[in-house]
């Protein structure tokens, strides 16, 4: 059996930070050049193709005032295919990649409430991607949102215990998390989770 030669990716990268005491925030343009599928004729699949990513991202993380702690970017990609099966869809937008992403987390101690109890949030939004290489299929984009909470306590032998509740996709909704490589994956529904974490 003939094992494949390793997926070769370029990247190119330039970025700044600042960080103002209380938050962090970075800025980077980047272009990275991978190799894209396609299946020739006669049905002989390979990664013959390539694709280029081009977009710039934009991140902030910190703490802007006591007990509230943020973590957030956006990116903006133009993902381009360069090279493809007798160049057919040379320059059409790559599979399953939005042109925009953002997700923002926050978390907020309320310790008036009771103490070590901690709010938590989280908003995800996907632009819309298309399914298809002659970008005639498109998916579209969506918006998530999420919320929790956090709670400490000392256990028994005087060692933290931390116990959470979720709910993921507050507003059950229906949505794409996926259309890469000819695939369609659907977002879970309204999710409830609960978890209890020990250390000894």
């Amino acid at each position: 059996m003939k094992c494949s030669p390793p997926v070769v990716n370029t990247q190119r990268e330039i970025g700044v930070k600042y960080d103002t005491g209380s938050v962090l925030l970075t800025a980077s343009l980047f272009e990275i050049e991978q190799p894209n599928g396609f299946t020739a004729p006669g049905g002989a699949f390979g990664l013959d193709g390539l694709q280029v990513n081009r977009g710039i991202e934009l991140s902030a993380y910190g703490e802007p005032f006591e007990g509230l702690r943020v973590l957030g970017g956006v990116t903006f990609m133009d993902a381009q295919l360069a090279r493809t099966q007798g160049g057919l869809y040379d320059g059409n937008q790559v599979t399953g990649v939005p042109q925009v992403a953002l997700s923002l987390y926050g978390e907020y101690d309320v310790p008036w409430i009771t103490p070590g109890l901690t709010l938590t949030g989280r908003v995800i939004y996907s632009g819309s991607a298309f399914y298809d290489q002659a970008n005639t299929q498109e998916v579209s984009d969506w918006t998530r949102f999420d919320v929790g909470m956090r709670y400490e306590v000392e256990g028994p032998s005087g060692q933290p215990v931390e116990l959470k509740a979720a709910i993921e996709n507050v507003f059950d909704q229906n949505y794409w998390a996926s259309s890469a490589r000819g695939f369609l994956a659907a977002g879970a529904p309204r999710t409830f989770k609960v978890s209890a974490s020990f250390s000894f």
